[in-house]
């Protein structure tokens, strides 16, 4: 997939989840990097760089994930093109490895957490909750499911197709009888698109609401992602919320009617139990320092 295509595909949400996001930006930037090779002019090859970088970040502004993969295999390269071509393939396939390997360990601790005859309740599409649910079954644990629609398009359809797909009981809710599944469960699974600095995680619009209900019902809210999510630049400002199409929610409403539609929402440190990562299962502000101190993608 060429940076155009990848870019074009982010914004319309044919990609969606931060680490296929991530993962789609490296495969492209990987493969546009061949183009640097016939370049002479070093100057040439890192304004090209910069302009794929500026496309494919702004594609998504609420996506640390995708920014820190780039920052790893675009800073400080050689100024030989060729040379800068063969680094950005191999730290790309480096970082591929590396979320490929906290993923196993972020399943592992998460299906962990998975009780025999319990009730959970998801949202939207996580690969890394629904690899979590798979590995609970492979395990032979009996559980049910419950989640939800996801509007305006629908992401919970997803879920509950694969979930099916794999053998598992789900019941499936409308968005606006969230808070009737959430009283039937034990445990609240959530991804996250970013982590910030004091502990509050940003996921798709929904949670934060579904995170405070289960708070208020002592019910656990476990976010499971990799850390490579978390977003430095928060600790000197608040993580960006993007806004969405209104046409994504009302193709054909009245004129003059004003939509609002962000795609994500914070969900604070106070209602999370914790933050399932390949670091462990931690406490909100527990997670942060672990990821201050592993300092894994974000430091160059």
């Amino acid at each position: 997939m060429d940076i155009h295509a990848c870019v074009r595909d982010i914004k319309a949400v044919k990609i969606q989840g931060a680490e296929s996001v991530a993962t789609a930006a490296l495969d492209a930037i990987s493969d546009a990097s061949k183009s640097l090779i016939k370049l002479k002019d070093s100057s040439v090859a890192k304004a090209r760089l910069a302009g794929w970088i500026t496309a494919l970040e702004t594609a998504r502004p609420t996506e640390p994930m995708l920014k820190n993969v780039l920052s790893y295999v675009t800073s400080r390269l050689p100024d030989e093109p060729k040379k800068m071509h063969s680094e950005i393939e191999n730290r790309a396939k480096t970082i591929l490895r590396m979320i490929n390997s906290s993923k196993e360990l972020i399943v592992k601790n998460g299906a962990g957490l998975i009780k025999n005859n319990s009730v959970i309740f998801i949202t939207c599409h996580s690969s890394t909750v629904v690899d979590i649910l798979k590995e609970a079954k492979r395990k032979g644990k009996r559980f049910q499911v419950y989640n939800t629609e996801t509007r305006p398009l629908f992401q919970g359809r997803k879920t509950a197709k694969e979930l099916v797909a794999a053998g598992m009981d789900v019941t499936y809710f409308d968005d606006a009888a969230a808070m009737v599944a959430i009283k039937g469960s034990d445990l609240v699974l959530l991804g996250a698109d970013a982590m910030s600095a004091d502990g509050s995680v940003v996921n798709k619009i929904g949670s934060g609401m579904y995170a405070v209900a289960a708070h208020h019902l002592k019910i656990p809210v476990y976010i499971c992602t990799d850390s490579s999510k978390f977003d430095p630049l928060t600790f000197y400002r608040p993580e960006p919320i993007e806004e969405m199409p209104e046409d994504q929610v009302w193709l054909d409403r009245p004129k003059n009617l004003k939509i609002r539609n962000p795609a994500f929402e914070r969900i604070e440190a106070e209602d999370i139990k914790a933050i399932v990562s390949e670091l462990g299962v931690l406490p909100p502000m527990d997670f942060v320092a672990a990821v201050i101190k592993k300092n894994k993608l974000f430091k160059r």
